[in-house]
C-alpha cells in the first residue's frame, strides 16, 4: 500500500524484504521521511535479516533473498537436509497472490 500510494519507493522496500518486520521499518521510514539510503542504514542497524534470526545458513538466505527480490514478495525457505522443505511466498493481497499465479502458470513469461 505504502508503494503504491507513492510513500516508499521500490528502493526502500528492497531495504527491508528480509528483514523481521518490513512493514514496521516502512512505516517508520515514512514517519520519519527518511531517503533511500537513511532507511538502508535503519533496516541493518535496527533489524536483523529474518534468516539470520533463525539460523539459516547463507544459501538458503540467498535464495530467500533472490526469489524475493524476483517477486517483490517476502519469500521464507524452510530447507531440512534429506526431508524436503517448505517454500511460503507472503502476499498481503488477492492482487498480489493472482499475480503469484500467473507468473507460476507460465502466462506473460513466468520468472
Amino acid at each position: 500500500e505504502m508503494l503504491q500510494s507513492g510513500a516508499l519507493t521500490a528502493g526502500h522496500a528492497r531495504a527491508f524484504i528480509n528483514t523481521e518486520d518490513p512493514v514496521g521499518l516502512a512505516r517508520l521510514t515514512v514517519k520519519r521521511g527518511l531517503n533511500v539510503r537513511q532507511a538502508e542504514r535503519l533496516a541493518a542497524k535496527g533489524a536483523r535479516p529474518a534468516a539470520a534470526a533463525i539460523g539459516k545458513d547463507p544459501d538458503t538466505a540467498a535464495l530467500e533473498h533472490d526469489l524475493s527480490e524476483r517477486l517483490g514478495l517476502k519469500v521464507t525457505i524452510d530447507h531440512r537436509a534429506g526431508k524436503g522443505g517448505r517454500l511460503v511466498i507472503h502476499y498481503r493481497s488477492l492482487e498480489q497472490f493472482d499475480e503469484v499465479l500467473r507468473r507460476l502458470s507460465g502466462s506473460n513469461g513466468g520468472f
